[in-house]
């Protein structure tokens, strides 16, 4: 009896639509819903009330995250009267919802039985507090009881007093649901609620025993202290008008509407009938320094480009960004020449891009003009699909214009002299050269066609925090890994000195056992902390390469076991936030590259297949590092680090080519390799039964052994600091090649 208010509206509306015998006598039974409109209703939309159905989480009301669910698990309690759609309660947020993008299973009704379902609904964390409308018609009939009737004050935060749902006009409907004329009843002035206005609100004793009302009703509300929206930052338009920080967040709007203009984004011109109108939406950005303060408040108009047809709207839309081993070889390079690295910034950067194809979008919220006109954009905006790759060329045609060369080995590299080089990430930018008179002459070439923000020299790229010091610089994640432990609610947690058990033994306990053996539920983002982890070791944590490695094979079928090792890591980087990637300069002789490879054999035991683990070092930082799955299954350890050394050959011969670009020649790398048996097969082409069989693609270090292109150089295993990239080690061993890995001695 939770849903009796519901259940008699939804009564209503299907008896409405069904044949009466009252109204009309004979054969011909016409519904009320045909006297009333003049028309039959369509019934198609009529689903099993109470049922099972998942609500589609809209894109824009999803969590910044890549794998955040897209559907919820609700209950049907009915339909729309005031548009086309349904009503479903969700039991997980303790919302209304309404929306008519909904999936059904009507064999499945919560109560009677175990739902097939249970476990596989994800929370949605919504940042607007649980408030519900205060127009609900009440339950009455001709003699009320009523048991309680009592009056209570609420905020309502104006229209969205619903989650809902975009789709609720007649096009594009996916539930067969005809566009049908309303009768609108008359409303009173005041029934619009404000955010300023308080109402009074009646409840009938039906209503008491509904949870809708049970949050207003029932003593763990504080209706004396309703919920504020809390100070973060608005998903919607809407929202930033009603956010506390209103003038602030139309003020970001206002100055990126002005910068629209300005760069002459696009014209207004009448709608075209003959092609598809990309929408557009605000995202909203409170942007805060590395202590966290409030730098400035960031309003964006963002084109939905999943809105572009292709081959219509765009082609192609690859733009490259720099990657990390060039940042690492960029500082260490900068730092071992004792040049300064400044931080740049081009404001806007997608507006300076011309767009070549011919797109309209619709006017930006808030900044209407003229009715009946849409936008013809001229140039690129955030969020179209090709505006990356537009920036990306426009940007590099001003720097060849300036007499920069575009690397070969990565095209976000650019080199204009050995004392002056340049990377790009998208917008930010990071350059290298001897003095301030060099970096006002270039940004007087920049100042001509952008706006660009110096933030002078380096401290904060990409997360991560560039501490420098005369004899030492320092890239660390501290920050990151504070927001990671806060995200996930392991700010007190036990800190872990290693990031996986060497001696990872099972359990003594049955039930224990078959416990952490059992599949994940999707309610824990497991996959939302492998790919955090991921981040954190591509960018300065080689420490915790074989961990993220090892756990991100689990992402389809994480186990309970595989949660709590992928929690311990985190308690690992809680043990070492302070721990960064130590750059030092060295002497020049010794300003050379050279790599590290080992191979654990047969360290899966799913597949058997080996892991490969490498790390390559320019001087003595390390530069770029390998942990993954070989490919093949290896017949012996000389076959596995064979296999791992010619996967290491790969990447010397990358960075290698990427050196010469900065100017550093690269003759004979040696490369250390524990296993004596790999080094004289990689040396002699020896053919026998124990050889014949490896993949003719792994023999081609053979010729880099012979032009001299490598060297191989045998290291005890005792020594060999790749070791740490292929499997878990003992707390003191750990902190032995820990300590050369990040070349902090």
């Amino acid at each position: 009896p939770r849903f009796w208010a519901d259940a008699f509206r939804c009564a209503v509306h299907i008896r409405n639509r069904c044949p009466s015998r009252v109204l009309y006598g004979g054969a011909k039974c016409p519904t009320p819903y045909e006297k009333w409109f003049g028309q039959a209703p369509d019934v198609s939309y009529f689903r099993v009330f109470g049922c099972i159905a998942f609500y589609n989480v809209r894109k824009e009301d999803r969590d910044d995250r890549k794998l955040s669910p897209c559907a919820v698990e609700c209950r049907h309690i009915g339909y729309d009267e005031e548009a086309q759609g349904y009503l479903l309660w969700c039991p997980v947020t303790q919302k209304l919802i309404r929306s008519r993008d909904v999936i059904f299973d009507e064999t499945c009704f919560p109560g009677e039985h175990p739902s097939p379902y249970e476990g596989l609904q994800r929370p949605i964390s919504y940042e607007t507090p649980v408030v519900w409308p205060t127009t609900r018609p009440p339950l009455t009939n001709d003699k009320p009881q009523i048991v309680q009737t009592p009056t209570r004050r609420i905020v309502p935060l104006g229209d969205d007093l619903f989650e809902g749902s975009d789709a609720l006009t007649p096009t594009g409907s996916k539930r067969g649901w005809s566009s049908l004329p309303k009768r609108t009843p008359k409303r009173s002035r005041n029934s619009r609620n404000c955010v300023d206005n308080i109402c009074e609100v009646t409840f009938h004793a039906a209503f008491l025993t509904d949870p809708v009302v049970s949050l207003l009703s029932g003593g763990n509300s504080d209706l004396d202290n309703p919920p504020c929206v809390p100070l973060s930052e608005p998903k919607t338009y809407k929202q930033a008008l009603t956010s506390p920080d209103k003038e602030k967040w139309l003020e970001a709007m206002q100055k990126e509407y002005s910068s629209l203009i300005k760069n002459k984004v696009f014209e207004l011109v009448p709608r075209p009938n003959d092609r598809a109108i990309v929408t557009c939406k605000w995202a909203f950005k409170v942007k805060r320094k590395v202590d966290g303060s409030i730098e400035r408040y960031k309003a964006r108009l963002c084109a939905r480009g999943f809105t572009q047809v292709l081959g219509i709207d765009y082609e192609e839309t690859f733009a490259p960004v720099v990657k990390f081993c060039t940042v690492r070889c960029f500082l260490t390079i900068a730092f071992q020449r004792k040049l300064q690295v400044y931080h740049l910034d081009i404001e806007t950067a997608f507006l300076n891009a011309t767009l070549e194809e011919e797109i309209y979008m619709e006017q930006p919220p808030g900044f209407t003009q003229q009715g009946g006109y849409v936008c013809l954009l001229k140039k690129c905006l955030y969020g179209l699909k090709q505006s990356g790759r537009m920036w990306h060329q426009e940007f590099k045609r001003t720097l060849l214009e300036y007499g920069f060369i575009q690397a070969k080995s990565d095209e976000c590299l650019f080199t204009a002299s050995v004392d002056m080089f340049l990377c790009l990430y998208v917008d930010d930018i990071l350059i290298a050269l001897e003095n301030d008179a060099k970096l006002k002459i270039f940004l007087d070439h920049l100042l001509k066609k952008y706006v660009v923000k110096n933030n002078g020299l380096l401290n904060w790229y990409l997360g991560i925090e560039i501490l420098t010091e005369p004899c030492e610089s320092v890239l660390s994640q501290r920050v990151y890994v504070e927001k990671l432990l806060d995200r996930f609610k392991m700010s007190d947690s036990k800190p872990a000195k290693t990031p996986m058990d060497a001696n990872d033994t099972r359990s003594s306990d049955a039930s224990k056992e078959i416990k952490m053996n059992e599949l994940l539920p999707p309610t824990e983002p497991y996959r939302e902390l492998i790919g955090c982890l991921m981040y954190s070791m591509v960018a300065t944590r080689p420490d915790i390469a074989y961990a993220v490695g090892y756990l991100s094979r689990q992402v389809s079928n994480p186990t309970g076991r595989h949660w709590t090792q992928a929690k311990r890591v985190l308690r690992y980087l809680k043990h070492t936030k302070d721990l960064g990637l130590r750059v030092t300069r060295c002497n020049p002789e010794d300003f050379k590259l050279c790599a590290y490879v080992d191979a654990d054999w047969g360290r899966d035991p799913t597949t058997g297949k080996s892991t490969t683990g490498c790390v390559l070092y320019l001087g003595n930082v390390p530069i770029l590092w390998t942990s993954r799955l070989q490919r093949c299954v290896a017949l012996s350890s000389t076959e596995s680090e064979y296999v791992a050394l010619s996967e290491c050959v790969k990447d010397v011969l990358w960075v290698s080519r990427l050196l010469v670009d900065f100017g550093i020649p690269c003759i004979k790398v040696p490369i250390y390799e524990d296993n004596a048996g790999c080094i004289k097969l990689a040396k002699n082409p020896v053919f026998h039964k124990r050889t014949k069989h490896i993949n003719i693609r792994y023999h081609f270090v053979r010729d880099q052994v012979a032009d001299g292109t490598v060297e191989l150089v045998w290291l005890p295993t005792a020594d060999m600091v790749a070791d740490a990239l292929t499997k878990p080690l003992s707390q003191f061993d750990f902190d032995r090649k820990r300590r050369r890995l990040m070349n902090c001695h």
